[in-house]
């Protein structure tokens, strides 16, 4: 509704924003060109038969597409489970991400880059997962270009979706720590989230005239406080989000602000 409700009102609004390619410019999304490709996204999601019985999975950091797809997933009430990247790249035995997966069950699993999650793939059992990637496909694995599901037209099929959501439906599964055990899944519905926003705008209270926010967000969407009260509430709020991927850049956010 947040998306929709700013794709109307401030079409050309940028969203999001991440350094991206060599030469480390700004790729930029506005609130309408996201919501355009949200809703491709969400069709390719129904036409594949993603919906409350078939979550959606991403083992990859903050990035433009994650945030489309975690739209997508949610308008086609697909529920989200995005993956600490530390049991992907980080791991040896990769023990809990197998464990995640199995409990999780997704009918689609996204990365960012294919080769840098390629050891983490081969020791899932993907028969039958579909495999999205964007900027490289896994080696020796046979993967779905992002551009194809972007490209994917949309019908009215998107909007009989999301008329079903209610306060109910599974958004997310976020996982724990896993410092103490295996990770547990928490269920995140529609009703939680929304409150969680709720508190923060209370606790933040933006007076009408106040200019749109602009957030350079670090922390990571697998979290609670960086996937639901930050991620979120900027998009709550209207406001631009300067994804950054951790590389240093000094002046960065002076820069984001000129």
């Amino acid at each position: 509704a947040f998306l929709a409700k700013w794709a109307r009102e401030a079409s050309d609004r940028v969203w999001l924003a991440q350094r991206r390619g060599p030469e480390r410019e700004w790729l930029k999304a506005t609130y309408a060109e996201a919501k355009r490709q949200v809703d491709a996204v969400t069709q390719a999601l129904i036409d594949r038969g993603f919906g409350p019985d078939k979550p959606v999975m991403i083992l990859s950091s903050n990035s433009i597409e994650f945030a489309l797809l975690t739209m997508a997933a949610m308008q086609a009430r697909a529920p989200l489970a995005p993956v600490s990247p530390a049991y992907s790249v980080m791991s040896q035995d990769h023990a809990k991400l197998r464990y995640v997966f199995d409990l999780v069950k997704p009918g689609l699993v996204f990365v960012q880059n294919g080769e840098i999650y390629a050891r983490a793939l081969a020791a899932l059992d993907l028969e039958g997962v579909l495999l999205v990637h964007v900027d490289k496909a896994p080696p020796q694995m046979q993967s779905l270009p992002w551009g194809e599901l972007v490209a994917t037209r949309p019908t009215d099929a998107v909007a009989r979706s999301i008329e079903q959501i209610d306060a109910k439906t599974v958004g997310k599964f976020l996982f724990t720590s896993g410092s103490t055990g295996m990770p547990k899944a928490v269920i995140n519905t529609q009703e939680m989230m929304c409150a969680n926003l709720a508190m923060g705008q209370m606790g933040r209270i933006r007076k009408a005239s106040d200019p749109p926010a602009v957030m350079l967000d670090w922390l990571p969407w697998n979290h609670t406080m960086g996937g639901n009260a930050t991620f979120q509430g900027n998009l709550a709020e209207g406001g631009t989000t300067y994804i950054d991927d951790g590389k240093p850049l000094p002046g960065l956010f002076e820069e984001t602000l000129r």
